[in-house]
């Protein structure tokens, strides 16, 4: 049994060490929970016969002492078996304080797993996704809007438990926006990251502008799913940008 709760407990270190999805996680705690009873219902039944023996054993003491005035024969049977008795308690209780100490150590695996997931619920372990909302405005304030809309995008995307990339406002920190040799490097650096991503989400409420019909398009060519969202209930697709 020692031997079984030392490779369950290595198997499941591993396990734990690679594991990075809340759903492998999850799957993992099922599986080390459910040996873990196992373990535990030999335990019991181990602790069980130590009692047993225990008992067997001071029977037989009692018994060896009260016939101390009898047989010598008699006297030195029980004696005998109060000695073998006494040998194999000892034994039991050895191997039942293994068993204990690898129960003990599984509950520390268990903890750790908990642990993982519970550190998990705020980390992103979801799709990647290309974020696709308007960048370029007519004016200065517009493109400000734009920007600040586009952040909370983002912001909504990583509340799904997503890894979003938004390139329009990555690249233009870098790269002159103004310049269409700049901009279109931009485009192209963005839509290639794309190739890498689960899914390209549309963010809806400022509408669509060329620069998202490009990246929808590229997406669909490429075979990655398209969803559309909208943050506040405006969905206004049909209102194109120039």
């Amino acid at each position: 049994m020692e031997k079984h709760i030392a490779e369950h407990y290595q198997t499941i270190s591993q396990r734990l060490a690679a594991t990075k999805s809340k759903a492998g996680l999850a799957e993992l705690a099922h599986y080390h929970r459910t040996r873990v009873q196992e373990f535990q219902h030999e335990r019991l039944i181990h602790l069980l016969v130590t009692f047993f023996f225990a008992g067997l054993f001071l029977a037989s003491l009692a018994a060896f002492l009260a016939t101390a005035a009898m047989g010598l024969a008699m006297n030195c049977l029980l004696g005998l078996l109060a000695l073998i008795l006494f040998v194999l308690e000892l034994a039991y209780i050895r191997h039942y304080y293994q068993l204990e100490n690898g129960v003990q150590r599984l509950y520390e695996l268990t903890v750790m797993i908990d642990d993982k997931y519970r550190e998990g619920q705020n980390i992103v372990q979801g799709e990647i996704v290309i974020i696709e909302s308007p960048f370029k405005g007519r004016t200065p304030a517009e493109e400000a809007e734009n920007i600040a809309y586009a952040k909370e995008a983002m912001r909504d995307s990583l509340y799904r438990g997503e890894a979003p990339f938004a390139s329009h406002l990555l690249y233009p920190q870098m790269l002159d926006d103004t310049d269409e040799h700049e901009r279109r490097m931009g485009i192209e650096a963005g839509l290639l990251i794309g190739r890498s991503a689960d899914r390209t989400v549309v963010y809806t409420d400022r509408g669509i502008s060329p620069g998202m019909k490009q990246g929808i398009k590229r997406a669909e060519d490429e075979g990655r799913p398209v969803e559309y969202r909208s943050l506040y209930g405006n969905d206004c697709r049909q209102n194109d940008k120039d």
